[in-house]
């Protein structure tokens, strides 16, 4: 083991090497100038023009609306995660096993990203959604319902693929539908509607292992998959036609 200390540092220096990641980039991403605000600055102002063009666009409407409950999910997950591990899969918390599951969760969100830019082009952005979406709810149901360790960690593997799958095309697809002088008001905007629900499901998940246990937590994780996959399949995602690059 290397101890916490050196597993933090490590942490911070990749957030290191991302900002002089970002900062190397020379070019901008605009080609046209931005036009000039004729209202009076404000980020009430703001929020209200970024929300007006969510909704009036059903597919980013709907993206928002199921990053929402993507985020509780996830939110339910990952904060209870080291509880899992021990009361359900029987870790002990000074186990190199825990850092497994956690290392099965980071893979996964690594594995979604690399995958979701090598999909057909042509594949609409409402189906890759649909698709993860639908997946999400039967890992997570084995994530809650198994005691089997390498079982859990696939699962949770697969899940969190498909929660950054997710996350990944919503924001592609608003990036590349709105305009460039709304892109801050809209993207900041929208990422506060969609990521307000992960204190929200780790605050449910963890009242409802308190007075229960961490299955039963774990299956109202699942739950929520589940209605965000019923709320893709009957949203404007089914239909989109927009091709997710």
């Amino acid at each position: 083991s290397i101890g916490p200390a050196y597993a933090l540092g490590a942490d911070a220096l990749a957030y290191v090497l991302a900002g002089l990641a970002m900062a190397s980039i020379g070019a901008s991403f605009s080609s046209t100038p931005a036009v000039p605000k004729k209202s009076e600055p404000g980020i009430a102002r703001d929020i209200r023009e970024g929300l007006s063009f969510l909704w009036q666009s059903p597919l980013l409407r709907a993206l928002t609306g199921v990053g929402f409950v993507n985020s509780l999910t996830q939110g339910a997950v990952t904060a209870l995660l080291v509880v899992y591990a021990t009361e359900r899969l029987g870790i002990s918390t000074s186990s190199p096993m825990i850092g497994a599951v956690w290392t099965a969760v980071s893979v996964g969100g690594v594995v979604g990203a690399v995958l979701l830019p090598r999909l057909p082009a042509q594949w609409p952005v409402g189906a890759i959604t649909v698709g993860a979406l639908t997946i999400a709810p039967v890992v997570l149901f084995v994530v809650a319902t198994t005691s089997n360790t390498a079982a859990a960690i696939t699962a949770l593997t697969v899940y969190s693929g498909c929660a950054t799958v997710t996350i990944l095309n919503g924001i592609g697809a608003r990036q590349r539908l709105t305009p460039d002088r709304l892109q801050g008001r809209v993207n900041t905007t929208a990422r506060m509607v969609a990521w307000g629900g992960s204190p929200v499901g780790a605050l449910i998940a963890g009242a409802i292992a308190g007075r229960w246990d961490i299955g039963t937590a774990y299956l109202v994780a699942c739950s929520f998959a589940l209605v965000g996959a019923l709320f893709a399949w009957v949203s404007a995602l089914r239909t989109d036609p927009c091709p997710h690059r």
